[in-house]
């Protein structure tokens, strides 16, 4: 599979749209997984994992000096996390929280 998915990331590296998308049907629900334990959350995880995709599709040509394998190469991309709210909280006199 790693050979696969490296041919497909060389094809990507020269701008094939089609191979890049069997990439990323082949990889995108290790990103989600990775950005969800990152974020906490669904919507910033998605945004993440786009960005991260985003990036791959624009350093596809790097992959193969790097020496990782394709998945780990895509999973090391340095991707900022998307941003969430913290959750507002008060504090009453007595030092409690309250949401």
């Amino acid at each position: 599979m790693d050979d696969d998915l490296a041919e497909l990331l060389l094809r990507s590296a020269g701008g094939d749209q089609w191979a890049f998308l069997r990439f990323y049907d082949a990889t995108r629900v290790a990103v989600y997984r990775l950005e969800l334990m990152r974020a906490g959350e669904a919507e910033s995880a998605e945004q993440a994992a786009a960005a991260r995709f985003v990036e791959a599709w624009r350093r596809a040509g790097a992959h193969l000096a790097s020496g990782l394998s394709p998945l780990a190469w895509l999973l090391s991309l340095p991707v900022a996390p998307a941003r969430r709210a913290a959750p507002v909280r008060m504090l009453h006199g007595d030092g409690a929280a309250c949401a």
